[in-house]
Protein backbone atom coordinates (compact mmCIF):
# COMPACT_ATOMS: atom_id res chain seq x y z
CA UNK A 1 0.00 0.00 0.00
CA UNK A 2 1.36 3.33 -1.01
CA UNK A 3 -0.64 6.45 -0.31
CA UNK A 4 0.61 9.85 -1.34
CA UNK A 5 -1.03 11.56 1.59
CA UNK A 6 -3.35 11.31 4.55
CA UNK A 7 -6.39 12.42 2.51
CA UNK A 8 -5.99 9.54 0.05
CA UNK A 9 -5.81 7.07 2.91
CA UNK A 10 -8.98 8.47 4.51
CA UNK A 11 -10.71 8.31 1.12
CA UNK A 12 -9.77 4.64 0.63
CA UNK A 13 -10.88 3.66 4.15
CA UNK A 14 -14.17 5.48 3.72
CA UNK A 15 -14.89 3.95 0.32
CA UNK A 16 -14.24 0.46 1.62
CA UNK A 17 -16.44 0.98 4.67
CA UNK A 18 -19.25 2.33 2.47
CA UNK A 19 -18.96 -0.68 0.14
CA UNK A 20 -19.31 -3.06 3.09
CA UNK A 21 -22.34 -1.18 4.42
CA UNK A 22 -24.08 -1.11 1.05
CA UNK A 23 -23.42 -4.79 0.34
CA UNK A 24 -24.86 -5.63 3.75
CA UNK A 25 -27.89 -3.47 2.91
CA UNK A 26 -27.57 -1.44 6.06
CA UNK A 27 -28.65 2.16 6.47
CA UNK A 28 -26.17 4.84 7.44
CA UNK A 29 -28.33 5.92 10.38
CA UNK A 30 -28.65 2.37 11.72
CA UNK A 31 -24.92 1.69 11.64
CA UNK A 32 -24.16 5.07 13.19
CA UNK A 33 -26.59 4.41 16.03
CA UNK A 34 -25.15 0.94 16.69
CA UNK A 35 -21.58 2.20 16.96
CA UNK A 36 -22.49 5.33 18.93
CA UNK A 37 -21.86 8.16 16.48
CA UNK A 38 -24.15 10.52 14.61
CA UNK A 39 -24.99 9.73 11.01
CA UNK A 40 -23.24 12.92 9.79
CA UNK A 41 -20.03 11.68 11.43
CA UNK A 42 -20.33 8.30 9.72
CA UNK A 43 -21.14 10.01 6.42
CA UNK A 44 -17.96 12.10 6.69
CA UNK A 45 -15.93 8.96 7.39
CA UNK A 46 -17.40 7.17 4.37
CA UNK A 47 -16.68 10.20 2.19
CA UNK A 48 -13.08 10.49 3.37
CA UNK A 49 -13.68 13.86 5.00
CA UNK A 50 -13.16 12.94 8.64
CA UNK A 51 -9.70 14.07 9.68
CA UNK A 52 -10.63 13.07 13.23
CA UNK A 53 -11.10 9.36 12.51
CA UNK A 54 -9.52 7.52 15.43
CA UNK A 55 -8.19 4.00 15.56
CA UNK A 56 -10.80 3.25 18.25
CA UNK A 57 -13.68 4.38 16.02
CA UNK A 58 -12.26 2.51 13.03
CA UNK A 59 -11.92 -0.60 15.20
CA UNK A 60 -15.56 -0.23 16.32
CA UNK A 61 -16.71 -0.02 12.71
CA UNK A 62 -14.64 -3.05 11.71
CA UNK A 63 -15.91 -5.03 14.69
CA UNK A 64 -19.48 -4.11 13.83
CA UNK A 65 -19.00 -5.24 10.22
CA UNK A 66 -16.92 -8.25 11.37
CA UNK A 67 -14.00 -7.41 9.09
CA UNK A 68 -10.29 -7.22 9.70
CA UNK A 69 -9.13 -3.65 10.20
CA UNK A 70 -6.37 -4.23 7.64
CA UNK A 71 -8.97 -4.97 4.96
CA UNK A 72 -10.29 -1.41 4.95
CA UNK A 73 -6.82 -0.12 4.09
CA UNK A 74 -6.61 -2.25 0.92
CA UNK A 75 -6.60 -0.69 -2.55
CA UNK A 76 -9.89 -1.13 -4.42
CA UNK A 77 -8.95 -4.17 -6.52
CA UNK A 78 -7.44 -6.09 -3.60
CA UNK A 79 -10.40 -5.17 -1.41
CA UNK A 80 -12.92 -6.53 -3.91
CA UNK A 81 -10.95 -9.77 -4.28
CA UNK A 82 -10.95 -10.22 -0.48
CA UNK A 83 -14.68 -9.50 -0.38
CA UNK A 84 -15.40 -12.13 -3.01
CA UNK A 85 -13.33 -14.73 -1.18
CA UNK A 86 -14.74 -13.96 2.24
CA UNK A 87 -18.52 -14.08 2.28
CA UNK A 88 -18.74 -12.64 5.81
CA UNK A 89 -19.07 -9.18 4.24
CA UNK A 90 -22.50 -10.22 3.01
CA UNK A 91 -23.64 -11.70 6.30
CA UNK A 92 -26.03 -9.53 8.24
CA UNK A 93 -25.08 -8.66 11.79
CA UNK A 94 -26.82 -11.09 14.21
Amino acid sequence: MNYANHDELLQRIGENLRIIRIIRKEKLQGVAQCIGVSHPVLSKIENGRSANLTIALLANLCNYYRVCILDVFQPEQEFHIRMAKNRQYNAPKP
